[in-house]
């Protein structure tokens, strides 16, 4: 019995859970957010300035990444993850106790399917080196 309630607790259970924390955490600060916005508005005629407080607080805005910052998070993405697939490549033979077949095919699929992913990201990040050192010039 314990051996489904587990992976279902993991599989099921716990990502509901933490949609469910942060989208009402989110609900939370706009309520808050609106209360004080309304308290703001009864009480305009005491010379607080809403505009103001209306942008102090709004939530902040990321700074737009530049191309060489994009470049730069391919090429650290494609090392994550090719590294991560080459390490789970030679770690799984090595530490072969008990591991039935079906899930040591598993591993390698998984392994095999994270080193594509970091070779594309790191070619991708070929490729849109040159361009953008062609485009400083």
């Amino acid at each position: 019995m314990t051996e489904t309630l587990v992976p279902i607790a993991i599989c099921v259970v716990l990502p509901a859970l933490v949609v469910w924390l942060t989208s009402r955490a989110k609900i939370n600060k706009t309520n808050k957010d609106t209360e004080v916005f309304i308290e703001a508005i009864k009480h305009s005629n005491d010379g607080i300035d809403t505009d103001t407080l209306i942008r102090m607080l709004a939530r902040p805005v990321r700074p737009a990444r530049t191309p060489r910052d994009i470049l730069y998070l391919r090429l650290l993405r494609g090392a994550i993850f090719t590294f991560s697939g080459l390490a789970i490549f030679i770690i799984t033979p090595i530490i072969d106790y008990g591991i039935n077949p079906c899930m040591k095919v598993c591993i390698f699929i998984a392994a095999a399917l994270s080193t594509a992913i970091g070779l594309g990201y790191l070619i991708t990040y070929r490729v849109s080196r040159k361009n953008i050192t062609d485009e400083k010039k």
